[in-house]
């Protein structure tokens, strides 16, 4: 009966029926025939395979799986960031399934207990690459600042990279020192790069001394203090603001956000008014 459900496809009743009759070679024979078709590179197809398999949860952890390695492979972020985009959304489904199957899984993404962190990670690199080339500086600030959050994820001496050029193209030299600071102790740059950013960093502080220029700065809403509009937490009171996913810039006034009824990331209404999905996960809005 296992082998007539393979044949026709029936991966929902084969697993099921393994479970019935105890036959545990059946998760093995679908993990397997899942490893198959990556070999072929049809990624799609063994995803379908664990959701028709009401496998939801390995459904997730295989694409999570997919994009670590994609992160290694690939130079195209906004691929990566659709890899992990649709993992997270397989995760959301997988709660929402009250009935699934479960299999043995020999490794188990890091990404499954906070979903949206991987995406969010390279949606936002994504954006502070775009602001970048757009010539917006007050707003690729912030997002810069935004991406130390996913040091875990990223690249960290490309975060700290463009954190420096941020800060140091908004007069922000307090940020850019410690930015440099950072990227002179990470233990993977090599000592002729090493040398390269301490003799860059001081070219740029003989020049300009470790202090924040005058910027525009906000109220914090919770204790009133002055901080600059670009930072994502209140250095008086540390609370933490969660940031626009359309601009990366912090949301300070929770009264006039959008949130995203699929994937629950706000933005500001303002800066969603012209768009028709989501900015993170492209839902409709």
């Amino acid at each position: 009966m296992d082998d007539t459900c393979f044949t026709l496809h029936q991966w929902n009743m084969a697993v099921e029926l393994s479970r019935q009759i105890q036959v545990p070679e059946i998760a093995s024979r679908l993990v397997s025939h899942a490893d198959r078709l990556l070999e072929h590179g049809k990624i799609s197809d063994a995803v379908e395979l664990f959701r028709k398999a009401n496998c939801h949860k390995e459904a997730s952890n295989l694409l999570f799986q997919v994009g670590e390695q994609a992160i290694k492979k690939w130079n195209d972020p906004l691929k990566i960031k659709k890899l992990f985009v649709l993992a997270a959304l397989l995760t959301e489904e997988a709660k929402n399934v009250t009935t699934q199957n479960s299999l043995t899984m020999e490794r188990v993404s890091k990404f499954l207990d906070a979903p949206w962190r991987p995406a969010e990670a390279w949606h936002y690199f994504i954006l502070a690459q775009q602001q970048f080339q757009q010539g917006k500086l007050v707003a690729v600030m912030a997002t810069s600042v935004k991406l130390q959050d996913y040091t875990d994820i990223l690249d960290e001496e490309t975060v700290f990279s463009m954190l420096a050029l941020a800060s140091a193209l908004n007069k922000c030299f307090n940020v850019c020192s410690k930015a440099f600071t950072c990227l002179e102790s990470i233990p993977s740059v090599g000592p002729a790069d090493r040398e390269s950013y301490s003799l860059l960093a001081l070219d740029i502080f003989t020049k300009y001394p470790p202090k924040d220029g005058r910027s525009s700065q906000i109220e914090c809403p919770h204790c009133a203090t002055d901080i600059q509009d670009w930072s994502n937490n209140c250095p008086e009171c540390n609370n933490r603001f969660s940031s626009c996913v359309a601009t990366g810039r912090p949301l300070m006034d929770t009264s006039l956000i959008w949130t995203c009824r699929v994937c629950k990331h706000s933005a500001a209404e303002h800066d969603v008014l012209t768009r028709n999905s989501c900015p993170l996960c492209h839902s409709p809005i």
